[in-house]
Order: C-alpha cells, then sequence, then structure tokens
C-alpha cells in the first residue's frame, strides 16, 4: 500500500506540473461536445418537428398520377412525413437551391402506362444536400414504394399469364388486365397500410433533448477518461519505469496507482460540472454514480490502447480513432437504430453503446440496468487483464 500511496504522490505533482493543460483537458471536451450537440440538434430538431417539405412535378398530368399525387397529399399517414407542393421543374429546383425543399420528385412522362406494360420507368428523385436526415427518408420512402410498385406488377402479369395459359377471349384478358392494375396497384395504394409502421418507445423517440444530453455527458466523460490517463502518462517514462522495477514496483502496483489517480481527476471534474447541468438531469444522484462507473471503464480501456501501442505518438493515434469510432457508432451522434443492420450488430460490441443504453435507462425509469453494469463490469475486466499482460510485456523489453 506505501508503494502504490507513492506512486499517487508521483502522478499528481505530475498532473499539478502541467495544470494548464489539465484546465484545457477539462474545459475543451465540454466545448466540443456542446458544438457538436449544437450542431447536431440543428440537423435533426427541425425535421422532426414538422412534415417534410417536397416538391412534385407531375410532366404525365394523368388521372392515375393524379391519384398518387393526391393519395401523398391527403392519405393522414403521409401528412405526418411529407408536405407536398405541385409545381413546375424550374420551380422545384429554385426551391431545392433555396433550401425550402427537402427533395423533388419527377413523375416522366407516359408513367403510369409503362407500368401498365411492365416497362421500368423510374422517378427521378433530387435529395437536398443541406437536408442530409430529410433525404435519407425520403429515399427509404421511394425505395420502398419502388418495392410496392415491383410487387403490383408482379401481380398483374401473374393474372395476364393465368388467363393466356387458360385460353380465355382477349376481351375477357384486357377487361381483367384492367381491373387488375387498379387492384394490385392504385386501391392497394390508398388503403393506408402499405408501410408498416412501428412504434419504437426508446428515449431517442420520446426525448430527444435528454437522449443528446446524454450523449454529451458520456462523450466527456470518455474524453476525460483520455486525457487524465495521458496526464499521468509522464509518471511512467521508460526512464522513471527502470527506478520503479528496481525498488520492486511492480506492474499491479503501478496500474492501481494509474486507476486511482486517474478516476479521482475524473471524479473532480465530473463534480464541478454536475452543478451547471443538475436541473436538466433526471435522477442526478444515479445517473451521478452512473457516469462514474462509466469514466472507470473508458480508463480501462485507454489503458489497454496505452500497453498495446507503448509509444506516445501511435497511443495517440489510435486513441484518437478509437474516440472516433465509439462516437460514430456508439450512438452519440446517431441512435443506433438507424444504423444499417450489420452495423448495428457491429455496434454492440463497443462500450459506448451499452453506456448509452444505461443512461437511455436510467431517465426512462425502464428495467435492465443490471445487464448494462454486467457488460461494463466484463469490459473492465477484459481492458484491464489484457492490459496487464501488454505492460508485463513492455516492462521485459524496458529492463532488457
Amino acid at each position: 500500500m506505501g508503494k502504490v500511496k507513492a506512486l499517487l504522490n508521483l502522478q499528481f505533482k505530475t498532473v499539478i506540473k502541467q495544470w494548464k493543460l489539465l484546465l484545457a483537458s477539462f474545459l475543451v471536451p465540454i466545448l466540443v461536445v456542446t458544438g457538436i450537440g449544437l450542431l447536431v440538434s440543428s440537423l435533426f430538431e427541425p425535421e422532426l418537428r414538422e412534415p417534410f417539405k417536397v416538391a412534385i412535378v407531375d410532366k404525365e398530368s394523368s388521372m392515375e398520377t393524379g391519384y398518387i399525387i393526391q393519395h401523398l397529399t391527403e392519405a393522414e399517414h403521409m401528412k405526418s412525413m411529407f408536405s407536398v407542393i405541385e409545381t413546375t421543374e424550374e420551380e422545384a429546383f429554385q426551391l431545392l437551391e433555396q433550401d425550402e425543399i427537402a427533395a423533388v420528385m419527377i413523375i416522366p412522362d407516359q408513367f403510369s402506362k409503362d407500368i401498365a406494360r411492365g416497362i421500368n420507368t423510374p422517378v427521378k428523385v433530387v435529395g437536398n444536400s443541406q437536408r442530409p436526415f430529410q433525404s435519407q427518408m425520403i429515399r427509404h420512402f421511394m425505395e420502398s414504394a419502388a418495392d410496392f410498385v415491383s410487387a403490383a406488377q408482379s401481380g398483374v402479369n401473374t393474372v395476364d399469364a393465368f388467363l393466356r395459359e387458360a385460353n380465355v377471349s382477349r376481351e375477357m384478358i384486357r377487361q381483367a388486365f384492367q381491373t387488375s392494375i387498379v387492384d394490385f396497384s392504385f386501391h392497394a395504394l390508398g388503403r393506408n397500410d402499405v408501410y408498416e409502421e412501428v412504434v419504437v418507445d426508446q428515449l431517442h423517440t420520446t426525448d430527444l433533448e435528454q437522449y443528446y444530453l446524454g450523449s454529451g455527458l458520456i462523450g466527456i466523460v470518455m474524453i476525460w477518461a483520455f486525457f487524465s490517463l495521458w496526464l499521468t502518462r509522464g509518471s511512467m517514462e521508460n526512464t522513471v519505469l527502470r527506478r520503479l522495477v528496481v525498488s520492486g514496483v511492480t506492474t499491479r502496483h503501478r496500474f492501481t496507482a494509474r486507476l486511482i489517480s486517474t478516476f479521482i481527476i475524473v471524479l473532480i471534474q465530473l463534480v464541478l460540472l454536475t452543478p451547471f447541468i443538475w436541473d436538466m438531469i433526471s435522477q442526478p444522484i444515479r445517473l451521478f454514480l452512473y457516469l462514474l462507473l462509466m469514466g472507470f471503464m473508458f480508463i480501462t480501456c485507454f489503458l489497454l490502447i496505452e500497453a498495446i501501442t507503448m509509444n506516445e505518438k501511435p497511443m495517440l493515434i489510435v486513441s484518437t480513432i478509437m474516440l472516433l469510432i465509439f462516437l460514430l457508432l456508439g450512438g452519440h451522434i446517431l441512435p443506433t437504430v438507424y444504423l444499417p443492420a450489420w452495423l448495428e450488430n457491429v455496434s454492440a460490441l463497443l462500450p459506448n453503446y451499452w453506456a448509452m443504453n444505461g443512461y437511455s435507462m436510467i431517465v426512462s425509469e425502464q428495467e435492465g440496468l443490471t445487464g448494462v453494469i454486467l457488460a461494463s463490469v466484463c469490459f473492465m475486466l477484459v481492458f484491464w487483464l489484457a492490459a496487464y499482460l501488454f505492460e508485463k510485456i513492455r516492462v521485459r523489453r524496458v529492463i532488457t
């Protein structure tokens, strides 16, 4: 215990000598995460509060295309998503350049006739690059509509092929063909059940502000964990390490001291931040303790990276890359449910995925927090044991 105390004393002296860097490590993450939060809020919040504005250019102007446009403008489940503007192509692109609409849909001439003949005539869709989230939503909507049209065409072709094989009259085939087009396409389009609606009762759907507040807090704690470990690293340079090994200081002593010192720094930083956000946090005491647990998990993670890289520059590069991966795939910027299925499965292997889930459970008062804590403890043990192994290898290289 005496050796651990001596190491703690050495590490805190090292940190105090770098007080300017310590102050920057406290303030910079707050400023960066706040800036990112404001940027994300500006991208998402306005889009979620009102329907998307979409311009439609109908070059065919037929009864069939009019029926489709009427469906988009009057169906209740579409009104909640889109606000449709019928206009000319020239005016539509002017609105797009002025950032007044999210996308332009251009229905080509002979569109409905081509559908009836089984000819693939696509609807041209131009998204607004200034509204990436809305553009992606419209893209997925049109892909779903295209799948529906393809299914409808298959149904029409099946009816037609069956009647021809049955050698019925041409008049009956023509009548059945026209009827099947209506049955499979336009009537089905207006049933309000073309798209399956699934309500996801999660924090990012019920309280977006609380979700991104938690995202920012976990991101700040993660960055603090990295900087705190970085500040104490100077006390473990190779020259100092040789003296410690000769004095009988083991890897266990060094690891214990590093974990305690960095954890105390993160604890102090979180205590300083808490009064400013106390009124914004749901269940502040419980969340405070949870963030401390997540901070310790991130400390062990970056301790592993330090033990693997061994040198200063590789550690900085690898840690920065991992920070970005954790933020992008861990649900900080975009909830993982919106990621592709395979990428969502990958994100479940990251500690931030579990950290964000635990935060959502605390704020929403849902069950399952015990499972998140157990997963976090497993991450800690794996990180610590792997780091301990790599540190043993490092010590052998230094003293030989």
